[in-house]
């Protein structure tokens, strides 16, 4: 049997506890983090996927505990500052928020995860016209992601422009046919005529 270097070791347990992560198995993120973290205590991602998973079991506090940690021990990597953003603005502290995500933007300011992050924020507080150009941006660097078209299409809802948040939605629905949040946004702005196409698709789900 082939022996692993420690650098495929560490890469073979990041790709299990992502996995682990996606399929919402947080404890078991937690209990294999804090291992690995034990044994290679500068290895930034398994500090985010225990923090990120505490974040999901509700312990805002102790996620962000574990971010400034790992932030110590890299004090520019973007992932952390990215995280920490994101999680002062779910613990509604926003100008900590746009501190981190700011920074993150100052070292790439081509980062889709930081400029989506910077753009929820700006969204929560109430800058539409900011976040929009945010949204729009990533949307042009990337135009397959989900919740940035839905993220649009709500903003230009919020302003009352609701014939670009239709063109959103419907772009969002040529992909997704059956995602509800969209259809249920859809129909409150869509002015419906005789066998109108989305309405019918509408009722046969509810059907």
């Amino acid at each position: 049997m082939k022996n692993f270097s420690k650098s495929d070791y560490l890469k073979s347990e990041y790709n299990k506890i992502n996995n682990l992560f996606l399929s919402g198995k947080f404890d078991i993120v937690i209990e294999k983090s804090k291992k690995l973290i034990k044994k290679n205590p500068t290895q930034i991602p398994f500090y985010n996927f225990l923090a990120l998973s505490y974040r999901e079991k509700g312990e805002m506090f102790l996620a962000e505990k574990i971010l400034q940690n790992a932030l110590k021990i890299s004090p520019n990597n973007q992932s952390v500052l990215i995280n920490l953003g994101s999680t002062y603005r779910v613990l509604i502290e926003f100008d900590k928020s746009e501190k981190f995500l700011k920074k993150a933007l100052s070292i790439n300011p081509n980062n889709i995860n930081a400029i989506v992050n910077y753009a929820n924020l700006k969204r929560d507080t109430n800058n539409y016209d900011e976040s929009i150009q945010l949204y729009e941006k990533a949307y042009k660097m990337n135009n397959k992601i989900s919740a940035i078209i839905y993220n649009l299409a709500r903003a230009y809802q919020t302003i009352g422009k609701f014939n670009l948040s239709q063109n959103y939605l419907e772009i969002l629905l040529k992909e997704d046919q059956n995602n509800a949040q969209a259809h249920k946004m859809l129909s409150t702005i869509k002015n419906y005529k005789k066998n109108d196409q989305h309405q019918e698709h509408m009722i046969s789900i509810l059907e």
